[in-house]
Formats: C-alpha cells, sequence, structure tokens
C-alpha cells in the first residue's frame, strides 16, 4: 500500500509539472509562430541562432556547477553537511561571475568572424549575450538546487511558466503594436524577461538554502568539486545542447528558411523531451540520496527506466498521428518535415531505454568517461553533418543527432551496468 501511494503521489506530481511545462512550451511555440508569422521565417532564424549561441556560452560558463548541483545538493542534505553544501554554492557563484567576462569575449569574436549577418551593433549584442549567460548560469544552478531539495514545483516555475508566458505577451504586444523587431531586439526582449525568471528563483533559492553560511569546505573539496563540473561542460554540451550545436552547424551550410524548418522540429522535439526530464527529476533525488546511504539503488534506477520507455512510446505514436497537423501550424513549407519530426524523436526513446545515464555515472562519481566518450560522439556527428547533408538534405542532419546519441549512450550505459554498477558498496567513495 505504501509503494502504491508513492506512486500515486509521484504520477500525481508528474502531471502537474509536466501539465506547467506543456503551458510553458506552448508559450514558446507561439512565439516563435508569432515571430514567423509577423516579422518573418528569417528572422526566426536568426533569433535561433543568437539563442543557441547563448545557449551553449551557458554551458561553458558556468563550469558545469549546475549540472552537478542536484547531485551534491542531494548528496550533502541527506548527510546534513550544511557548511558543505554552502562552499559548494559559494563556489559556483564565484564560476559564474569568470564565466560571464568570458562570455562577452567569445561571443564578440564570434559574431565579428563567424557570421555574416546583419547584427549590429556587434558589441552590444556581444554584451546581451553576456548578460543572457550570467543569468541563466544563476537560474539554472539555483533550479538544480532546488530539485535536490525536492522542490521540483519551485524549480520549475520561473523557466516554464513565467519565462515563456512574459515572453508571449510581450511580443504579442509589439505585433499588435506593428513595431518591426530585428533578431537582436527579439533577444534582447527575451534576455530582459529571463532576468525577472532569475529573480523568481533566487527568492526561492535563498528560502531553501539552510539558515547557516558556515562554510566548511577546503582548498582540496573546491578541487573535488572542480573535477567533478569540469566534465559536464562537454557532457551537457552534447546531451542537453546537441540541439543548438547543430543549429549552428547547420547555421554555416543551410539557407535561414530551412534553419527555421529544423528549429520548429528541435523544439517540438525538446518539448517531448520535458516529460522525460519530469520523470528522471522526480525520481532522480530519491536515487541520489538512496545511495548517499549506501543503499541498494538498481531497482529504483530500473523502475525509472520503465517508467521512461513507456513514455517515450506514446511519444512517437503521438508525433505519427498529429505530428504533420502540428508542424502545419508554421505554414506549409513545415508541414513537409514529419519525416524529421520522427526521425529526431528516436532520441527520446533511447532516453528511455537506457535512462539517465551521465546522472547515474555523476551519482558514482564517474565524470570523465561520459566526456570522452560523448565528446568522441560530438566530433563526429558535426564532421558527418555537411556530408549527410549533400546525401539527404536536412534529414541528414536529423540523423546525425540521433545516431550520435545512441552511439554515445550505449557505450555509457555499458560502462555504468558492466563495470560501475558491479563493484562493491564498501569501495565507494564515502558521500
Amino acid at each position: 500500500m505504501t509503494e502504491r501511494r508513492r506512486l500515486t503521489g509521484l504520477a500525481g506530481r508528474f502531471l502537474s509539472l509536466s501539465g506547467g511545462r506543456v503551458i510553458g512550451a506552448g508559450a514558446v511555440f507561439l512565439a516563435n509562430l508569432l515571430i514567423a508569422r509577423t516579422w518573418s521565417d528569417e528572422t526566426l532564424g536568426m533569433f535561433s541562432v543568437l539563442m543557441a549561441i547563448s545557449a551553449i556560452l551557458i554551458q561553458i560558463c558556468s563550469g558545469g556547477y549546475h549540472s552537478i548541483a542536484t547531485v551534491y545538493t542531494a548528496r550533502y542534505r541527506a548527510n546534513k553537511q550544511w557548511g558543505l553544501l554552502n562552499g559548494f554554492i559559494r563556489q559556483a557563484s564565484k564560476v559564474r561571475l569568470i564565466g560571464t567576462v568570458l562570455a562577452a569575449f567569445i561571443s564578440l569574436v564570434y559574431l565579428l568572424w563567424g557570421m555574416n549577418a546583419e547584427l549590429t551593433p556587434t558589441i552590444l549584442s556581444a554584451l546581451m549575450i553576456a548578460a543572457s549567460v550570467y543569468i541563466g548560469t544563476t537560474l539554472y544552478f539555483c533550479s538544480g538546487v532546488l530539485v535536490g531539495y525536492e522542490q521540483q514545483e519551485r524549480a520549475l516555475l520561473p523557466e516554464t511558466i513565467i519565462r515563456p508566458l512574459f515572453f508571449l505577451v510581450s511580443l504579442g504586444a509589439f505585433a499588435a503594436l506593428g513595431l518591426a523587431l530585428s533578431a537582436s531586439l527579439i533577444f534582447l526582449l527575451f534576455t530582459a524577461i529571463n532576468g525577472l525568471a532569475c529573480l523568481t528563483i533566487w527568492h526561492f533559492f535563498t528560502r531553501a538554502r539552510p539558515e547557516t553560511r558556515d562554510d566548511t569546505s577546503d582548498k582540496d573539496q573546491k578541487s573535488r568539486w572542480n573535477k567533478a563540473a569540469t566534465p559536464w561542460i562537454i557532457t551537457s554540451l552534447v546531451w542537453d545542447f546537441f540541439v543548438e550545436l547543430h543549429i549552428l552547424a547547420a547555421g554555416m551550410i543551410v539557407a535561414p528558411a530551412q534553419i527555421a524548418i529544423l528549429h520548429v522540429c528541435f523544439r517540438f522535439r525538446i518539448l517531448a523531451g520535458f516529460g522525460m526530464r519530469t520523470i528522471y527529476m522526480l525520481m532522480l533525488p530519491d536515487v541520489y540520496a538512496a545511495h548517499a546511504r549506501k543503499e541498494p539503488v538498481g531497482h529504483k534506477i530500473r523502475r525509472m527506466c520503465l517508467v521512461g520507455t513507456a513514455y517515450a512510446l506514446c511519444v512517437m505514436a503521438g508525433f505519427y498521428v498529429l505530428g504533420e497537423r502540428m508542424l502545419s501550424l508554421f505554414g506549409p513549407q513545415f508541414a513537409q518535415a514529419l519525416d524529421i519530426l520522427l526521425i529526431m524523436s528516436g532520441a527520446i526513446l533511447v532516453r528511455g531505454l537506457l535512462g539517465p545515464v551521465p546522472a547515474l555515472l555523476s551519482m558514482y562519481d564517474q565524470h570523465l568517461p561520459q566526456s570522452i566518450v560523448m565528446s568522441a560522439c560530438l566530433v563526429a556527428s558535426l564532421t558527418a553533418i555537411p556530408f549527410a547533408y549533400d546525401a539527404m538534405g536536412i534529414a541528414g542532419i536529423a540523423w546525425c543527432y540521433v545516431i550520435s546519441n545512441a552511439v554515445g549512450t550505449a557505450i555509457l550505459w555499458l560502462w555504468l551496468t558492466c563495470v560501475v554498477m558491479r563493484r562493491p558498496v564498501d569501495g565507494q567513495e564515502p558521500a
């Protein structure tokens, strides 16, 4: 009966969190549709490039700390190590400040020499991206800490509800006024609204932190955090931002109208992926806490994979039945991209079958293997894009995305199940 109540409660929280994600994702899709219909599909394509630059820089300039925030928060919380948690938070703040300066330089170089687009003034665009990066790194780190505290609703509210709805309403107001907006101005608007979301989550974050502000971390502890976080820069680029990397790569060889098609298909795939993320967000903190207490976690992982696989099959069936109709909302040229959408959705099925492998490896303090494997997959995929595009058009880019994800996930899954999880519990590093 206890297990049944637990599953019922989990299902209820999943529906509420997924409902919030669907509302937010729906607002994002409507915003993309509004940009394409009101201003142009070229404007949408250039805006997606700016968003991709910002998203990638957030991963690089955060130092990987927001990717390990949940596992370390759950670990220190389970063992009541509040001084170490405070030290972890302070170290992440220092990395974010350094990363912001780095983001301004990288974006300036890319905009000046990497693109032949009318993004003027370039310096202003670089500063906008840097501001977006600092806001984004703060938002996602605080969200990861809140998930570690099992406050998933507060962790998701600013990102999934506040930001997309305010962005959609603001765009609608500009469209109603008949104002001409460039991609840079739309990105500036998004950055301002993202700042509002960041202030909201910061409020939740400060309330969740322990009252004590003692910092018991030392130089060795900070070195351990840096060693754990750094490989996640590459891993997160591949797992969470492989979409943006493909959009940037496509921007070098594909016309803006085709980039818009890829952008829309990827957005639908990401929308479907929100449900999978919600499942893992709800179930992983319990796995992390059990592992920190040296309890068996194999049955918890298998249950998580079973739930994820069932969800992935439902997603693929839904895309097959409704995908063409959903794509046609953006215009007749988008309706012909159903095959691309179905190809991309294969990545969701792989994640459902094999589970959140990178997060589980991180739980076992295995950070470097996944970085090496996914780096190799990233290089192979980006190298193959020009050849795949010549052979199959933009569908080739979708295949590069799916195959590289599947191969990397399978290798890491074998490493997790055949090597890492077979080690005795007593041999683990104390949490």
